[in-house]
């Protein structure tokens, strides 16, 4: 174990300490949806709808990138999740190595694109908001340190 995921697990535990809730679990637990394949499967065909062709198109094969390069950089660093190390932290718990995280980067490309193709500050906000709640959700469902979000969010960008 690294001394830094030492010290994020002590984190983490003084975060569920002080806000963990049986609600706030199924919230959260709802949130990780956002970071699922079927989530992406309905985002995309809706940006190419809604949006235009052009922003779907780059949208789906950013996230093709981004899922390849995800899995490559996994399986180079094969860290472990905070759930691996400490079970009792996590309020979901999966398999795969933890770093970096896929959701921070998805968060990352898409607050990007709202913000390089967008002039409404409104939509920055949001896409902001959204990804920085998609990636506490990871580190309040003990899937990611916040150095797994750091890292999914600089290879987002």
């Amino acid at each position: 174990m690294l001394d830094l995921h030492v010290i994020e697990l002590s984190w983490i535990a003084t975060l569920h300490e002080a806000i963990r809730t049986p609600l706030l679990d199924d919230i959260v637990r709802y949130w990780d949806y956002f970071d699922s394949a079927e989530f992406l499967m309905v985002l995309v065909p809706a940006v190419w709808y809604l949006v235009g062709r052009k922003m779907g198109t780059r949208l789906f094969y950013l996230m093709i990138f981004s899922a390849f390069l995800n899995k490559g950089l996994k399986l180079l660093f094969g860290l472990p999740r905070p759930c691996h190390l400490w079970p009792d932290l996590g309020v979901m718990h999966y398999s795969s190595p933890g770093f970096p995280s896929g959701a921070a980067q998805t968060a990352a490309i898409l607050a990007s694109l709202i913000i390089m193709e967008s002039k409404d500050k409104r939509l920055w906000a949001l896409g902001l908001l959204f990804g920085l709640s998609l990636c506490f959700s990871r580190i309040y469902l003990g899937l990611h340190f916040p150095s797994d979000i750091l890292g999914g969010l600089v290879s987002g960008t």
